[in-house]
């Protein structure tokens, strides 16, 4: 960054944070203060910056490819904004655009509805700010930020405790890669802040504004992770089901017969979507983050194995040690904080909300045994699944007493006593 960007991002900063203090639109909360937001801001564009680093000197993702279509797009809007704001609200896809042809032909992204969103999100910022991708990625900060104020606010609606709470924003900030992701430049970004919005719905005084932000939330996310919003809808559906059967076992009945009908209809569509990926995935599986991956020409016995080894590597993938890096050893200790938090809970489980366990933690597990089913790229496996570990990690806070930051600590000398010996009596 140059010291007129470094300067600008200052003025971004500065100008963001008064207005947090300010704005009625952000609510206090009896466990964080007017300082504790502004450090969760500070946090949030520091981790969003470091994921940019990330990605321009480690990972070389699809955020560049997102950043030189956005350079495209900014520039056509510097042109004629009014002219060329069709633009920002071009769906993408295989239909020619209209007037702007040539505008939308110049991106890479056009073809993939989603990738183009995101192309016109970072060409928007881009026109509103400066052409750096560091820059940009406050934009990227300020939505992990309004995603943790919503999670804060669905904490005091449900009236955890402050050890909750703060165990929550934790989990939201520093659980390892996966808040990386969902706080960086990429779509799991955004999708979380989607889906934190549909939480946080609930909560409201319903509006027509309000209604209408969860319409265009659910639209997107369904642009964006088609299979999350299929999985959501699938939750929902089992959730009204089990409702109906203690209430209205003829309407029960009556609804599981429609929807067993319409699934056979939707399964002639969703079977063939999902075979196609997973052979587009299975062409892309090369080089050494590659996994074997589920082939239908293997056996039954054979695509089996091939499963549990997936699901291992889902947590602890170990690469060539020529290729052993800081990165992959920051992705092992993400994944064994996250294996000793799920023990934990399971030896400390109390289901006390029902309805936020049942939306976070079943969703997460049919997310992540579809994730190790279509992708065979360790990669994109970890990115992938960001968002639901981090789903797991809420559900785990709502449904946990008597826990703060250190009860994992506690919970891992306990089993390294009791397990491996190292008791000893007095």
């Amino acid at each position: 960054m140059t010291t007129k960007d470094v300067l600008y991002y200052l003025l971004l900063f500065l100008s963001v944070a008064f207005f947090i203090i300010k704005s009625p639109l952000f609510n206090r909360n009896k466990y964080v203060s007017n300082k504790g937001f502004l450090i969760l801001f500070f946090l949030s564009v520091i981790i969003s910056a470091a994921y940019s680093f990330a990605t321009i000197h480690f990972f070389k993702a699809d955020v560049l490819k997102f950043f030189r279509d956005a350079n495209n797009i900014s520039c056509y809007l510097e042109q004629d904004f009014s002219k060329n704001i069709e633009l920002l609200f071009w769906y993408g896809g295989k239909i020619d655009p209209p007037r702007v042809h040539n505008q939308i032909m110049g991106t890479n992204t056009w073809s993939i509805p989603s990738d183009f969103l995101m192309s016109r999100i970072y060409g928007l910022f881009m026109y509103l700010s400066r052409e750096n991708l560091y820059v940009i990625s406050f934009f990227f900060g300020l939505m992990s930020f309004s995603t943790k104020y919503m999670w804060i606010q669905l904490f005091e609606k449900y009236n955890l405790s402050k050890s909750q709470v703060y165990l929550g924003i934790f989990a939201l900030t520093f659980s390892g890669m996966d808040s990386f992701f969902t706080q960086g430049m990429h779509k799991e970004a955004v999708v979380f802040l989607l889906i934190s919005y549909v939480f946080y719905f609930h909560i409201l005084e319903k509006n027509l504004l309000s209604i209408w932000l969860l319409f265009l939330a659910l639209i997107h996310i369904a642009l964006i992770r088609n299979y999350i919003f299929a999985i959501y809808l699938l939750v929902y559906l089992i959730w009204i089901l089990q409702k109906l059967y203690s209430k209205n076992k003829k309407m029960f009945y009556s609804l599981l017969f429609a929807i067993s009908i319409g699934s056979i209809f939707i399964l002639k569509k969703i079977i063939p979507f999902l075979i196609s990926k997973k052979l587009s995935f299975n062409k892309k599986a090369i080089g050494n983050t590659a996994l074997d991956y589920i082939d239908f020409n293997n056996t039954f016995l054979e695509n089996l194995i091939i499963f549990f080894k997936t699901l291992f590597n889902l947590f602890f993938y170990i690469p060539n040690f020529s290729n052993f890096s800081f990165l992959h050893i920051f992705f092992i200790l993400s994944n064994l904080i996250f294996i000793l938090w799920i023990m934990y809970f399971y030896k400390n489980k109390q289901i006390k909300n029902v309805k936020m366990a049942f939306f976070t933690f079943i969703p997460s597990i049919l997310g992540l045994l579809l994730i190790i089913l279509i992708v065979p790229n360790y990669g994109s496996i970890a990115r992938y699944r960001s968002v639901f570990i981090i789903l797991i990690y809420l559900g785990i806070v709502f449904n946990i007493n008597n826990v703060n930051i250190f009860s994992i600590y506690i919970f891992l000398t306990q089993f390294v006593k009791k397990h491996l010996f190292l008791h000893h009596k007095k």
